[in-house]
């Protein structure tokens, strides 16, 4: 591939990302001020997808690279249960275990299922 080709394709690639983290932080940010009472399952589910799907979207370059591959879709469900299953599970933990745990290390728990989740598919020939 071209360097211009690449380079652009970085750059629209960084452009997603910029404007999804802006993007998410301003839908959550408006649903809890505009909310007159709070819904706390609606907050934390659009918090836990939001973590989940920027780290398919940070997949999105291999996920990219894959489609051009020929052959058919597979699921590395060794990759899922290993990587995958713990990461969905440490980013539940405050509401599975009680146990507290800091804002950070849920928000990267819940970035690395979603990264998994988007690098556990591949194309074989």
């Amino acid at each position: 591939m071209h360097w211009k080709q690449r380079s652009i394709r970085y750059l629209v690639h960084l452009l997603l990302i910029i404007l999804f983290i802006f993007t998410m932080d301003q839908l959550i940010h408006k649903l809890v001020l505009e909310s007159w009472e709070l819904n706390a399952w609606l907050y934390y589910g659009s918090r836990k997808v939001t973590g989940i799907a920027f780290g398919v979207l940070l997949a999105l370059e291999y996920l990219h690279h894959e489609r051009e591959r020929p052959g058919s879709w597979k699921i590395n469900p060794h990759r899922l249960l290993i990587l995958g299953v713990p990461a969905l599970v440490f980013s539940f933990q405050q509401s599975i275990f009680q146990y507290p745990i800091s804002n950070t290390y849920v928000t990267i728990f819940e970035v690395m299922f979603g990264y998994i989740l988007g690098t556990s598919v591949y194309k074989k020939d």
